[in-house]
């Protein structure tokens, strides 16, 4: 390299350094002039309760402030921001959905609840001096939805959502006239007895209030919408019995519990919350007297013609044994043999029922037929074991054997199925994940192209 292109590329360096100096101290300088008066935050941040932070004490509170305080005027960071019998698995959890998220049709009044905050008792929370004063707070309660307030009579009215927390942006001038933030979190709770009877969350239960049961064991289902007929899930109610939690065994279009009576009166609680924070509260008294009970079983395959393989009879259910053991007698009472996967204690699921000329001149319904193949199931009319058993997998995809108890089909097998005195078991052969039966919200309504066949065959 000659000594002439030594020196031209030294000042070209030199030009660039320049440029870059000028650059960034013209940047610090606009940097200056469009900062805000104070800054806001545009995000919400993680939620927190208010109660929390009360808890957490005066120590906390000055921290937060301190943090507030180093920033000067720079602008503030956003926070962080396999089956068994008559089911198929237990549905997966739905995520949550955003507890701040504000439907289009929610009413003002549900969405939203006014709350007066002293300024002495923000200023003292805050650890503010006599010469510093709170100007305006601004309220976030989803992101985009923020409005400001000033104190009116030394109060602020600040209207809370009902949906999940409110974050309380708080600007005051401190000692030196600066201008500073304090964050404060809000979780808004209704205060108890305060839901109108208008808006109280609709509980219904295949309980039966004051009635006898005969098993310790009691499954039970909770249907729970709130008062637009909105379905809502287990995470919005409490059950217990007897004050103790009952255990959770199963979602679908309703939630179902498991709980263990004791001998004489029990009480079974629901308390449940929507997302506005409206509740109500619900109590049935049950009696537990232990000893054998009757029900009334059947064995049914209208889907292949047969009405009753069995026909309804009446069956002793000894207190403590499960359905699984009550199915497996009544089949051998009447002749028939099963093919199971499981065990009666365990995973009991009836793959096939079995006994010699069982399906003699069945005939599958020419409307079921044509429905199953609208629904694009897979169905072959002579695809099937032969006569002397019925079982999954026979004509089509969707086959196997389901159980309803009172006519609810349910999410769990019949291991863990107990039934009481009085009860209505039917055992019943689908082709179609139970839409021709009525059961297919239990298999979870993820098969074919139609959700419901319009009947029952």
């Amino acid at each position: 390299m000659s000594g002439l292109q030594k020196t031209i590329k030294k000042y070209i360096s030199l030009l660039l350094a320049l440029v870059l100096i000028t650059g960034a101290v013209f940047g610090v300088k606009k940097m200056e002039e469009t900062v805000p008066e104070y800054p806001w935050i545009d995000k919400v941040p993680e939620t927190s309760t208010a109660q929390n932070y009360a808890a957490k004490g005066e120590d906390e509170s000055e921290d937060s402030r301190e943090k507030e305080e180093k920033a000067d005027s720079e602008p503030a960071e956003n926070p962080s921001s396999g089956k068994e019998n008559s089911t198929a698995d237990n549905l997966p959890e739905k995520p949550p959905g955003n507890p701040q998220e504000i439907l289009k049709d929610d009413l003002e009044e549900d969405a939203f609840a006014k709350e007066f905050f002293s300024e002495d008792a923000l200023s003292e929370e805050m650890g503010l001096g006599p010469d510093e004063k709170i100007q305006e707070i601004k309220v976030i309660t989803a992101p985009g939805e923020e409005t400001r307030v000033t104190a009116s009579g030394g109060s602020f009215e600040i209207s809370l959502s009902t949906k999940g927390t409110t974050i309380l942006q708080i600007s005051y001038i401190d000692g030196s006239g600066n201008r500073r933030s304090y964050i404060k979190k809000v979780q808004y709770e209704r205060p108890e007895g305060t839901t109108p009877a208008e808006k109280m969350p609709v509980i219904e239960t295949n309980l039966k209030d004051g009635a006898t049961y005969n098993q310790k064991e009691l499954n039970f289902d909770v249907w729970l919408t709130d008062y637009r007929g909105q379905t809502l899930s287990y995470s919005n109610m409490e059950v217990t019995c007897n004050g103790k939690a009952a255990d959770y065994i199963g979602e679908m279009d309703r939630q179902t519990y498991s709980v263990y009576l004791k001998e004489g009166e029990n009480k079974i609680q629901v308390t449940a919350r929507d997302v506005y924070q409206y509740t109500v509260t619900r109590v049935w008294t049950l009696w537990y007297r232990t000893g054998a009970g009757e029900i009334i079983i059947s064995l049914e395959a209208g889907t292949v013609g047969i009405p009753y393989l069995i026909m309804p009879q009446t069956m002793k259910a000894e207190d403590g044994e499960s359905l699984a053991s009550v199915v497996d007698r009544f089949l051998k009472s009447s002749g028939f043999s099963c093919r199971h996967a499981g065990t009666i204690e365990n995973g009991f699921y009836l793959a096939a029922v079995e006994k010699k000329g069982m399906l003699s001149g069945f005939s599958i319904p020419e409307d079921l037929a044509e429905k199953i193949e609208e629904d694009g199931l897979i169905f072959d009319r002579e695809s099937y074991a032969g006569i002397d058993e019925l079982g999954e997998f026979d004509f089509s995809q969707g086959s196997g054997w389901m159980y309803s108890i009172n006519g609810i089909y349910s999410s769990y097998g019949l291991s863990k199925a107990y039934v009481q005195d009085g009860d209505v078991v039917r055992l019943r052969f689908t082709l179609a994940y139970g839409k021709d039966i009525g059961g297919y919200k239990a298999m979870g309504m993820n098969y074919g192209k139609l959700k419901n066949y319009g009947k029952e065959w």
